[in-house]
């Protein structure tokens, strides 16, 4: 009975190759652009247009759920807010008139940080989604975070300097005159008029867009052109605005 055959080796177990997991730095870009934008749509309901608008609560919920689930699922976290990113970028592209309005403007500097943090996030995320698929190593993660800080930084310091610079006086009136607010497009000029007990403001059209006038006790129609008066005889401070275009407003101080 003849022996097994010496040396021969027994063979090679199957080795088990580990899952890429995602770079932790996508993880945190993700989580930095969720965070961002949902701040600049509160931002915008609170402090711009004091009201909730419901295209934005809803972006703002589309972009909640997925930051809460980084911690558990960090992967489709990351792709989902890449996702929602990529969709809002599309959405102000096809919205590029109201974007550049909003940039063009850094004096208004509410307005000009919001529309710029929501464009430099979104853009953020979109890299995001691509770093996230690919699962690459997150040195462009974290270059990433740094400019969206660094653009931010260098956006805010400018518009302040900017407003406080060119900030003008508001503009007053006194009995012999009649006050005329131009409203253009994206604005009224002046932004600020002072006016005395009994006097009668009238708004002018003057753009191409269209837009209302709306105070406490005072509303115009929607109009791209014409005017629209209104007689102030109690003191006190009178905001408007345009419910159109965020951070179109203007004010009527009646002062004695």
């Amino acid at each position: 009975m003849s022996s097994p055959v010496q040396g021969r080796s027994a063979p090679p177990s199957p080795t088990r190759t580990r899952p890429v997991t995602l770079d932790r730095r996508w993880v945190v870009l993700q989580a930095v652009v969720a965070a961002g934008m949902i701040a600049s749509f509160a931002a915008v309901m609170l402090v711009i247009a004091g009201e909730v608008v419901v295209p934005l609560a809803v972006g703002a919920v589309l972009f909640a759920v997925p930051l809460a689930m980084l911690a558990v699922r960090p992967r489709p976290a990351a792709v989902a807010i890449g996702v929602v990113s990529t969709l809002w970028l599309l959405l102000n592209i096809g919205q590029i008139g109201a974007v550049l309005d909003g940039l063009a403007r850094p004096t208004a500097t509410a307005d000009f940080l919001v529309t710029l943090a929501m464009q430099v996030f979104s853009v953020a995320g979109v890299i995001g989604l691509v770093g996230s698929l690919r699962r690459a190593p997150g040195r462009v993660a974290r270059y990433a975070v740094a400019t969206c800080a660094l653009i931010l930084l260098l956006g805010a310091a400018g518009s302040v300097t900017l407003a406080l610079t060119t900030a003008a006086a508001p503009v007053v009136t006194n009995s012999g005159q009649e006050p005329l607010v131009a409203v253009r497009d994206s604005e009224f000029v002046p932004a600020e008029l002072v006016v005395q007990p009994g006097t009668t403001v009238t708004w002018e059209w003057s753009g191409d867009a269209q837009h209302n006038v709306v105070g406490d006790g005072f509303e115009s129609p929607l109009q791209t052109e014409g005017d629209f008066t209104h007689h102030f005889e109690t003191p006190g401070r009178y905001d408007y605005r345009c419910t159109l275009h965020v951070g179109m407003t203007g004010t009527v101080a009646v002062s004695k």
